[in-house]
């Protein structure tokens, strides 16, 4: 009689046992993982001056505005497409170049161009600095340019 009430005991607590075990580790792994995954935001992506992120016909224009308005103080010469200027700009975001420009560009009338203008001047910087062209359209909005870094690997090592 004392055997049936100890395996009947022991047969009662071993479910019991068994689902109080399972349930943590299930908890745990399976609520953290979701959770720790669906929290963290995806990281940006980056994108390369080297990768196309410009137009032929941005550049273009952008060579015409140049040279009418860049043109007189920075000469069409090396100013913004020599080793210094790529040194300075390596690594860097579009959105820096692009938000120097508009607060310091033309010197007597800063931030005084359009915003498009401001980004196919910018077209024909990447050109200039032999940069290849891509298929779509430079963003001028300052979030999507700091997704571009301003990368002259390739362009330094042809010089």
């Amino acid at each position: 009689m004392i055997r049936a009430a100890i395996l009947m005991v022991v047969a009662a607590a071993i479910p019991a046992f068994a689902q109080t075990a399972r349930k943590p580790s299930t908890t745990k792994t399976g609520s953290a993982k979701t959770t720790s995954t669906k929290s963290k935001p995806a990281p940006p992506r980056v994108k390369s001056t080297l990768s196309g992120v410009y137009t032929l016909e941005e550049a273009t224009a952008g060579k015409e505005i140049y040279g009418s308005l860049c043109g007189t103080c920075h000469r069409l010469t090396n100013l913004h497409d020599g080793p210094d200027f790529r040194k300075k700009w390596a690594g860097k975001t579009l959105s820096q170049l692009f938000t120097f420009m508009r607060a310091s560009m033309p010197k007597n009338d800063p931030g005084s161009l359009a915003d498009e203008d401001y980004g196919i001047i910018l077209a024909y910087m990447l050109q200039m600095n032999r940069m290849p062209p891509g298929k779509t359209y430079l963003s001028t909005d300052t979030l999507e340019l700091r997704k571009i870094r301003f990368d002259t690997v390739r362009a330094v090592a042809k010089k």
